[in-house]
């Protein structure tokens, strides 16, 4: 399967079901709390939420935990990236991140990683 091209092309084939999305539960959080920021609306950040609660399986942290422990110390990433990369190595799944930091991380720790501004620029 080709890798996606843009968050909007991602978010297409997850409605397709060309693949699954794999996210820890704070992925709900933080998503809701991306959107709410720049729109300052409960209606977007809702819209969000709900599209990952559809087309997302999602993984607890106490099932990631030992997991997030021994990625975090081995490459010193921040516990709420830790999540997000033990949930990828969990779920035997790539990663794919706009997030360069996180995704020099997951290198790092072995995790199949994309960088999604990578695959957006021309």
């Amino acid at each position: 399967m080709l890798a996606p091209r843009s968050a909007k092309e991602l978010l297409r084939k997850a409605q397709t079901g060309e693949f699954t999305l794999h996210e820890p539960l704070i992925a709900l959080v933080e998503t809701s709390t991306v959107l709410w920021r720049p729109s300052n609306s409960e209606r977007i950040a809702d819209i969000g939420v709900e599209f990952l609660e559809t087309y997302s399986l999602f993984y607890s942290d106490a099932y990631l935990l030992g997991d997030a422990i021994r990625i975090g110390r081995a490459t010193g990433a921040s516990g709420f990236d830790v999540l997000f990369l033990a949930c990828a190595k969990k779920a035997n799944a790539k990663l794919i991140t706009d997030d360069k930091k996180m995704y020099e991380k997951a290198v790092k720790a072995g995790i199949e990683a994309e960088l999604l501004r990578k695959l957006s620029s021309p």
